[in-house]
């Protein structure tokens, strides 16, 4: 018994799954797993009969047991942030209630992050092409008028020259176009 409460990881702010998961495989080889699918049978009276009294100490020991093994393998940050009214399926249900919304809490920080991070890519982009077109016009108007000019699109022109000879912008391409 010892080596099965064991292999339950304690549950930290990002195991859920695992440690719920391993809870319920223990709680399963223990035979108190029951607890956690079966709703409190009724207080037995004094007309219930032996079964019905034998079922609900049943439950209440497997539902006492089941609670303790949960509590022991929480961590105390989250213990303390869990609602325990005595029932072990209620006590796991708000478990995984607050892991909800604690993953709906980290699922919209990372989109509000990943939206700053394309605000950021976007505005630095923006700054990178205002950087690259003040290069370009500070060389095409700084350049001589013995160099060709460059369409954005398209590249450099080029100019026939006589003799069947193109100029290349880089100088003397000295290629014949025929």
């Amino acid at each position: 018994m010892t080596t099965q409460l064991n292999s339950i990881e304690t549950l930290t702010s990002g195991n859920y799954k695992k440690w719920k998961q391993d809870v319920e495989i223990v709680l399963g080889l223990m035979h108190l797993d029951f607890a956690l699918t079966e709703q409190k049978p009724a207080e037995p009276t004094t007309t219930s009969t032996a079964d019905e009294k034998a079922k609900y100490e049943k439950w209440m020991k497997a539902n006492k047991l089941s609670l303790m093994i949960m509590k022991r393998s929480i961590s105390d940050h989250i213990k303390g942030a869990i609602k325990d009214n005595g029932n072990a399926k209620n006590f796991l249900s708000a478990i995984g209630q607050k892991f909800l919304e604690s993953n709906k809490a980290e699922i919209r920080s990372l989109i509000d992050s990943l939206s700053t991070i394309k605000y950021d890519l976007v505005e630095e982009g923006r700054i990178q092409k205002e950087k690259v077109e003040g290069v370009v016009n500070f060389v095409s108007s700084s350049r001589s008028a013995d160099y060709p000019s460059y369409k954005r699109k398209g590249g450099p022109k080029f100019h026939k020259k006589k003799h069947g000879h193109s100029h290349h912008p880089g100088g003397n391409s000295g290629h014949t176009n025929n």
